[in-house]
C-alpha cells in the first residue's frame, strides 16, 4: 500500500488543464513564452563557442609555456651540474700543482673540498714510490767501449758475407 502512494505521488500528471492550474494559457501562448525565454537563455550565451575556443587556445598557449619552462629549469640544472664539476676539477688542478702531483695520479684524487684533496694528495705522497730505482751502492757492469760508426757499419756487413765472425 504504500509503494502505491510512493509511486502515484512521483508520477506527475502529463497533461493539465487551464482550468485546473488556474491559468489562462493556451498552448500557443506557452510556446511562444517558451521561444521568447529560450531565445533570451541563447543570446545570453551565444558566445559560448567563442569563449569555449578561447579557453583551449589559452590551456594549449600555457601547456607549450610550461614544457618551455621545464626545459629551462633543466637545462639551468644541467649548467649548474656542470659549474660545479668545474670548479672541482680547477681545485683538484691547483691541489696537484701545490703538491706535485704527477698527472697521472690525477684520478686517484677524488674528494670535491679543498681539504680533502689535500689530505688525499698528502697520503699519495706518502705511499708513492719513486721513478728511479734505489741505489744499494753495489757492484755495476761497465759499459762496453763506443765503437766508431765506421768500423761497426763493417763489422756488420763482413759478418753478413761470412768473413768476420764474432
Amino acid at each position: 500500500m504504500a509503494e502505491e502512494t510512493a509511486e502515484a505521488a512521483t508520477e506527475a500528471p502529463t497533461e493539465t488543464s487551464t482550468e485546473e492550474s488556474g491559468n489562462d494559457f493556451t498552448q500557443e501562448e506557452f510556446n511562444r513564452l517558451l521561444a521568447r525565454e529560450k531565445g533570451k537563455l541563447q543570446e545570453k550565451y551565444a558566445d559560448y563557442g567563442d569563449l569555449k575556443a578561447a579557453a583551449a587556445k589559452l590551456e594549449e598557449i600555457e601547456q607549450a609555456n610550461s614544457s618551455e619552462l621545464e626545459k629551462a629549469q633543466k637545462k639551468a640544472a644541467q649548467a649548474e651540474k656542470e659549474l660545479a664539476q668545474t670548479r672541482v676539477d680547477l681545485l683538484r688542478r691547483d691541489v696537484m700543482v701545490e703538491k706535485e702531483i704527477p698527472a697521472k695520479l690525477a684520478v686517484l684524487l677524488t674528494a670535491t673540498d679543498k681539504e680533502g684533496l689535500e689530505a688525499q694528495a698528502d697520503l699519495l705522497l706518502e705511499n708513492a714510490k719513486p721513478d728511479v730505482p734505489d741505489f744499494d751502492g753495489g757492484v755495476r757492469d761497465t759499459p762496453a767501449e763506443p765503437v766508431a760508426p765506421e768500423k761497426a757499419h763493417n763489422d756488420v756487413f763482413l759478418e753478413m758475407l761470412g768473413l768476420k765472425t764474432n
